[in-house]
């Protein structure tokens, strides 16, 4: 192989594509060439470390590094991983903040629910007892607050839904390894925001079908 130069070069191997720059650039074709002075001055060398569990890996390294000390202009000795955190400390942070704002988003739709079904059902107490008293079941006065809470979390899923489309689109260019509109994603979203509104219903539904038919026929 020729290079621009008209030096030639004989190929080894082919190695995987590599992001040393950030996670969601992509880096044009690269060649690995073998490290000398005067192919190398300021460009980091990787070395690639294999031991068996328990070894002393920083004395290695170092061993390692002090062996390529003649051939390469000494620097500072930087391990992988720390470099890899420092290249996804962004995105990390990034990802942190995106959970902590589901999180809380979660939280007040769960407020939200759990108010507006307990209001309708202290509303709808005397109706609910009347009901019992006629000698509608418990499953059936449980349904009154369930199809409100139905409604309300059907109509929060479409408008979230279309809210989180389009800011998904926004933040593609922070996506790693995922596309703005993976099923698996979306899906399980979808049943958490379902299970959060039923956890929110379930102490007004419990109010409902615990109403004192007396006290409330005596209340009339």
């Amino acid at each position: 192989m020729a290079d621009g130069r008209g030096s030639r070069s004989d190929v080894i191997g082919v190695a995987d594509d590599v992001r040393f720059i950030g996670p969601t650039i992509r880096t044009d074709a690269a060649i690995y060439r073998p490290a000398s002075t005067e192919s190398v001055t300021s460009q980091p060398v990787a070395v690639l470390v294999r031991t068996r569990q328990g070894s002393d890996l920083a004395g290695i390294v170092d061993s390692i590094d002090a062996s390529l000390a003649s051939t390469l202009p000494p620097g500072p000795l930087v391990r992988l991983g720390g470099s890899v955190e420092r290249a996804r400390f962004e995105w990390d942070m990034f990802a942190g903040i995106s959970r902590g704002l589901a999180a809380m988003s979660c939280a007040i739709a769960g407020l939200g629910v759990y108010a507006i079904v307990w209001f309708g059902v202290a509303r709808r107490t005397r109706e609910l007892g009347i009901r019992a008293a006629l000698g509608a079941t418990p499953g059936r006065i449980a349904l009154v607050p369930l199809r409100g809470a139905a409604v309300i979390t059907f109509v929060g899923l479409v408008v979230g839904t279309w809210g989180a489309a389009a800011l998904a689109q926004v933040l593609r260019g922070w996506l790693v390894g995922i596309g703005p509109f993976d099923a698996t994603t979306w899906a399980l979203g979808l049943i958490a925001l379902i299970v959060v509104a039923l956890l929110a219903s379930a102490v007004p539904v419990r109010r409902a079908t615990g109403i004192d038919v007396a006290e409330t026929l005596r209340s009339m």
